[in-house]
């Protein structure tokens, strides 16, 4: 597989869901990580700290299917920190994003602890 997750915490205190992905992300890793924050899910709702390491390339199965788990429009999107090493993969990540509605609750960073920052001053108020 080439996407993992770990729960983290924030600084204070709070659970977020780290997300690594490498290599090549394809349909089945999407829609097992689709599983896990889906309504009903055990992570549904959990802020997300997503790490793109370079050179991961997304299937355009994947693609669509990242696309597709925003929800409908209007539904309450959960902060999401994306850290992308590489602009190319950000111009990709970013029109995924642009496709789910989840564009507005997200921030790119080019570093994790930057991220975790942003992510911390969000979710701990």
């Amino acid at each position: 597989m080439s996407m993992s997750w770990t729960v983290e915490k924030t600084d204070g205190g709070h659970k977020y869901l780290r997300v690594v992905s490498a290599g090549r992300i394809t349909a089945e890793d999407a829609q097992q990580f689709s599983n896990v924050i889906q309504p009903g899910a055990e992570h549904e709702g959990v802020p997300l700290l997503a790490y793109i390491e370079r050179g991961a390339e997304y299937s355009p199965q994947a693609r669509k299917m990242f696309g597709e788990m925003g929800g409908p429009p209007g539904a309450k999107r959960t902060p999401m920190a994306v850290v992308v090493p590489s602009a190319p993969l950000r111009v990709l990540i970013s029109f995924i994003l642009k496709m789910s509605g989840l564009v507005e609750s997200t921030r790119f960073f080019s570093n994790e602890p930057e991220a975790k920052q942003w992510l911390s001053t969000v979710v701990d108020g």
